[in-house]
């Protein structure tokens, strides 16, 4: 299981959105399904947990956040089947499956592309725009853009000057 520190600036942005010159390089772009999953009274979403599973290239990984003081959150990834969570997971949920068993909630196909912002050798962050769709049984039912700055080497300081040149940019803080 791989566990890391997700320290990350979500921002609104219209679906005309583009992101403004970044010192960097370009990210390379992706597309990938995610599916969301809870228990029927959502008691995951209720304490602040997520979990889903991403297929992207043939592949598929199960991710859980959970929150960390500041508003930073752990990110656990594990592979696994699309058909349920990998059991080192599930063992981490066992209060939660007390209220049902895990179901998607929600379905998502995402296209993204971006910067990783480099400040002469080391990364700073990488800044993504994500153009999403909401799916219904394969179809899309819906979608929104979000804008997203998630630190890969740098600090605090790094991600509020991101956002204000985003905003500066159009972007909007997230409501």
């Amino acid at each position: 299981m791989r566990e890391t520190l997700e320290r990350e600036l979500k921002l609104d942005v219209e679906p005309s959105f583009a992101l403004p010159r970044l010192e960097g390089e370009p990210l390379r772009e992706r597309m990938f399904t995610s599916t969301y999953h809870d228990t029927p009274p959502q008691s995951l979403a209720r304490a602040g947990l997520t979990l889903r599973c991403r297929v992207e290239d043939g592949g598929s990984l199960w991710q859980l956040k959970l929150p960390r003081p500041g508003g930073a959150r752990a990110e656990l990834e594990v592979p696994g089947d699309p058909d349920g969570p990998p059991r080192e997971l599930a063992r981490l949920l066992q209060a939660h499956l007390r209220h049902g068993p895990l179901e998607p909630v929600a379905v998502l196909r995402t296209r993204r592309s971006g910067t990783r912002v480099m400040d002469g050798e080391r990364p700073i962050a990488d800044v993504t725009v994500d153009r999403v769709d909401v799916l219904d049984d394969g179809a899309s039912v819906g979608g929104f853009v979000e804008l997203e700055a998630e630190l890969v080497d740098g600090g605090e300081s790094d991600l509020e000057r991101l956002g204000r040149t985003l905003q500066a940019a159009g972007a909007r803080p997230r409501r």
